[in-house]
């Protein structure tokens, strides 16, 4: 695994409203210690000047989140961007959801099947250059058909379709992150190490090191699973989103990562 622990642009969408913001975000980032981002959640911007900013940085796009709509529908176009950006890892953040139904509890197990294949073609389609393709977890993802098999499963039976693992979900499903990335081996390309604190009985995202989650073993398991990025993500921020990052940094750079 590559020891450049990555931030998660996601954690600060609300500063990447503009080609200038966002350059100012990676400046704030860089300061911090970080040497790569997954680009998502920020705005439409050129990938020329996604990219000005992240060379005059020395940032790394390690991997990125796009809509399924931008897949599904301009997939060409993604691939393009994938391409311009110097990107091999592009991601998907969920399940689209379709018209009139929704996923929590799922009903229609043969569209879930049906979607599945979609991204595996999908997922196909970049693998011709050069890029992998990654499904990114919530805990709507551990749901279970009549049978017993979990949803994320039907994603694991695609051959060509990769993962985004999201500890927090997988620990917040009930599901033992370091097993679960043990269990997916080398098709676990990126972790977004987020962590999981307990508030009363309600459970919290928190930065690294400040939850329960055993970061001990999960590296290991990254490790041996021949992970290749992981990146630092918290969707919600207490305090400052900056100084979040700072902290998991921190922790992080303690610990191996740089």
């Amino acid at each position: 695994m590559d020891k450049r622990i990555g931030a998660q642009l996601f954690t600060v969408r609300d500063f990447c409203g503009s080609a200038e913001a966002f350059d100012e975000t990676i400046k704030k980032l860089h300061d911090i210690g970080y040497k790569c981002v997954q680009i998502s959640g920020i705005a439409e911007i050129p990938a020329k000047d996604l990219r000005a900013s992240l060379d005059k940085y020395g940032m790394h796009p390690c991997c990125t989140h796009r809509n399924w709509a931008d897949y599904d529908e301009r997939l060409e176009e993604a691939i393009q961007f994938h391409k311009d950006m110097g990107i091999n890892i592009a991601g998907i953040g969920s399940l689209p959801l379709p018209d009139g139904k929704q996923w929590e509890p799922i009903t229609d197990w043969s569209l879930v099947k049906k979607t599945a294949e979609r991204l595996n073609e999908i997922a196909t389609e970049f693998n011709k250059h050069g890029i992998e393709f990654g499904y990114h977890n919530h805990a709507l993802d551990f749901q279970k058909d009549e049978k017993g098999k979990f949803l994320i499963e039907y994603l694991m039976d695609m051959p060509n379709l990769k993962f985004i693992v999201d500890l927090y979900w997988v620990a917040y499903a009930g599901i033992d992150p370091a097993k679960f990335i043990k269990k997916l081996g080398d098709r676990a390309i990126v972790v977004h190490y987020k962590d999981l604190k307990m508030v009363a009985n309600e459970s919290e995202m928190c930065e690294i090191g400040k939850g329960n989650l055993d970061w001990e073993e999960i590296t290991k398991a990254c490790e041996e699973a021949g992970v290749k990025w992981a990146v630092v993500e918290q969707d919600t921020c207490k305090t400052d989103p900056f100084e979040c990052l700072k902290t998991s940094y921190d922790y992080l750079s303690e610990r191996g990562f740089i």
